[in-house]
């Protein structure tokens, strides 16, 4: 009887091993040891690169990378960048180019200006954008707005001058110190050109006697008459 038992248990045992323990699954959020759980698109795509989680805004370029193309210390510079119109600026579609020939950048949109022809044209390349919080013309090749001609010329403040300053306008002399100064009419450059003798006052040139600083906005701007 006891030798039958003993080989029953004999033929039980292969059969009484422990269960082999479940592995634990992987966990789909690929939080694996340490418990730094968490959804991985978080912090980079599908491909795995990197993402902008949205959290700041793009930097704007900096402004003072583009030069200038009017001086600030130029004869025309209010001429050009609107002095005394709006010109704070965050980016370019904030800046207009305006005038009676678009010579006029601001933050003005449609701002006006007189339509006498500029004795000095801007750079061919030159824009009208947002600098350092101001709209200005600027150019990307660097090229600056060119000097008035008459520049180094004494000024008409007085109405006398020396005879070899006396001009000619068309078919006209013009008095000592008077320029002839050539303008479109109110139809602006899709008009006629006109000339005439006058004495410019646009840079607060004293007018001589009789005469005033007038400024006649379909014609040849601040002149004396």
């Amino acid at each position: 009887m006891h030798l039958r038992v003993l080989a029953l248990v004999a033929l039980a045992l292969p059969f009484a091993c422990d269960k082999p323990q479940p592995q634990p699954l992987p966990d789909p959020t690929g939080g694996g040891g340490g418990g730094g759980g968490g959804d991985p698109t978080a912090a980079s795509g599908a491909d795995g690169t990197p993402v902008d989680d949205g959290g700041g805004e793009t930097p704007t370029p900096a402004g003072g990378a583009r030069a200038r193309a009017v001086p600030g210390d130029h004869p025309l510079f209010g001429r050009f960048e609107g002095a005394g119109l709006p010109n704070a600026c965050k980016a370019d579609g904030e800046c207009f180019a305006a005038g009676c020939g678009g010579e006029l950048c601001s933050a003005e949109r449609g701002a006006a200006t007189t339509c006498e022809v500029l004795e000095v044209q801007l750079p061919r390349d030159a824009a009208c954008g947002c600098i350092e919080g101001d709209c200005a013309w600027w150019s990307p090749t660097g090229q600056t707005l060119p000097l008035p001609g008459g520049h180094d010329v004494p000024q008409p403040n007085s109405g006398q001058g020396p005879k070899e300053q006396l001009v000619t306008c068309g078919d006209k002399q013009c008095k000592p110190g008077q320029e002839c100064v050539g303008y479109y009419g109110i139809a602006g450059p899709r008009g006629p050109k006109f000339e005439s003798c006058e004495w410019r006052c646009d840079r607060k040139q004293a007018c001589p006697s009789g005469t005033k600083c007038t400024t006649i906005a379909d014609g040849p701007g601040a002149v004396c008459r």
